[in-house]
């Protein structure tokens, strides 16, 4: 095949949570409840797409799976990993998952727990969540397409082995990029402190250290009166 860069739409994540799991609230759920529509109570099916899919981008370097996903009013980078991966990549094994929340719509808790694990006792899958709780939400992925000056021929797409010889990745359409924006620095983590330094009447230092660059807002509030006095500092990252 001459694809190279395979995007899935699903109307609900593909991976959700663990099948015990979903088996479980469905023992407690009537035929028409929404747990009867997840991916997870289709435990086959699930399963076989998945495995289609995975063979599929086994089968030549350079192949990209991005699968894109509704249904939860909570976004999350999702990530699916085939623990039986079979491909010369090594890293290859792994597909990300956009769950695009809602953008004007209220915003509810992720609705599946655990945030990790495999889908099912018997499954070569396994997910990760990282969901922007709390937050308003869209996906964006940037998927670059070669101009046809540098685009390889369907012709010669078929006679060359691209697992076996040198080609430019250039040469491929790929996902350049491919994640859900929040509103607000949702990958930003404080490493070191606040520690408090020196306290005057007039003045305090704090000492904050983040793994990103952001902007940081400090608030300190009178206990008395309750009056606040705000200040936002973009800070630089690991600085």
């Amino acid at each position: 095949s001459h694809i190279r860069c395979l995007v899935v739409v699903t109307a609900s994540p593909i991976a959700d949570t663990t099948r015990e799991n979903t088996r479980a609230a469905r023992s407690n759920a009537g035929d028409f409840d929404a747990v009867a529509s997840r991916w997870s109570a289709q435990e086959a099916d699930q399963e076989h797409i998945l495995s289609y899919l995975f063979d599929w981008k086994s089968k030549e370097a350079y192949r990209e799976l991005l699968f894109v996903c509704g249904g939860v009013r909570c976004g999350s980078m999702s990530m699916i990993r085939d623990d039986l991966w079979s491909g010369s990549d090594s890293k290859g094994g792994r597909a990300r998952q956009l769950v695009a929340g809602c953008v004007t719509d209220y915003v509810e808790p992720w609705p599946f727990s655990p945030l990790e694990g495999r889908m099912g006792m018997q499954s070569r899958f396994s997910f990760r969540h990282r969901p922007l709780n709390g937050q308003r939400s869209y996906a964006e992925a940037l998927i670059l397409v070669p101009p046809p000056s540098t685009d390889i021929a369907l012709s010669q797409l078929k006679s060359v082995d691209v697992n076996s010889v040198d080609v430019d990745r250039a040469s491929f359409a790929r996902v350049a990029g491919a994640k859900v924006i929040g509103q607000f620095f949702e990958e930003v983590r404080v490493v070191v402190g606040p520690v408090i330094g020196t306290v005057t009447a007039t003045s305090a230092v704090v000492l904050v250290e983040v793994d990103s660059s952001a902007p940081v807002a400090a608030v300190l509030t009178d206990t008395l009166s309750g009056m606040q006095v705000r200040q936002l500092r973009l800070l630089p990252k690991s600085r």
